[in-house]
């Protein structure tokens, strides 16, 4: 087991923060393509090898058309404009960036300890 190196986490979370300065300047397509770009820093190599669990494989089925029903039952009275003007504000694009960083920091600094500390045998 591995974790990503130092570099590849100061490099996601520069890049997460241009993506959150892109949201709020109204470049939302340019930002979305950068998270999911730099989303990839976040996969060891080893990782990436592996075949994806049942477990994750039905997660992500369901998950995904959660959010699609989510955002039809929550923003269905909602113009496109709405949903933009909110997307981008600044009281909710650094909050999650914020968010996204610190749990991010905290699940990589917890790898990192494990990885380190002697196994109980």
């Amino acid at each position: 087991m591995s974790t990503i190196s130092p570099l590849r986490m100061a490099l996601w979370v520069i890049a997460i923060m241009v993506a959150c300065g892109l949201f709020v300047s109204g470049s939302s397509n340019e930002a979305n393509t950068l998270i999911a770009i730099s989303s990839l820093l976040l996969i060891t190599r080893s990782e990436m090898k592996k075949p994806v669990s049942r477990r994750d494989g039905l997660t992500i089925i369901a998950i995904i058309p959660g959010i699609f029903l989510l955002q039809f039952f929550l923003f269905q009275n909602w113009s496109k404009e709405q949903i933009e003007t909110v997307m981008t504000h600044p009281a909710f694009v650094f909050p999650m960036w914020g968010l996204i960083v610190v749990l991010s920091l905290k699940k990589w600094r917890r790898d990192r300890l494990a990885l380190d500390s002697p196994q109980a045998s």
